[in-house]
C-alpha cells in the first residue's frame, strides 16, 4: 500500500475506531449488565484487531503516521 492510502485507511480507521468506542456508551443504558459487558468485550475485541490487523502494518510501513498519543 502506498503512502496516500495508508493515510487514507488511518484516517478511516479512527472513524471507525470513534464510532465504535461510542457505541458502547450508547447502549450503556439499553440494556442488562451482563449484554452490556458482553457487548463491551466484543467491541473491544474488534478495536484490538482493527489495531493489530490493520494499524501496525501500516505503522510499521510508515512509522511518520503514528500519532503522538500513540508514541
Amino acid at each position: 500500500m502506498d503512502k496516500a492510502a495508508a493515510s487514507k485507511t488511518f484516517e478511516s480507521m479512527k472513524l471507525v475506531l470513534r464510532e465504535l468506542d461510542e457505541s458502547i456508551v450508547q447502549i450503556q443504558d439499553d440494556c442488562d449488565e451482563e449484554e452490556y459487558r458482553n457487548y463491551k468485550y466484543s467491541v473491544g475485541k474488534v478495536m484490538v484487531s482493527v489495531r493489530e490487523n490493520i494499524l501496525d502494518p501500516i505503522f510499521k510501513e510508515y512509522p511518520e503516521l503514528i500519532p503522538e498519543e500513540l508514541k
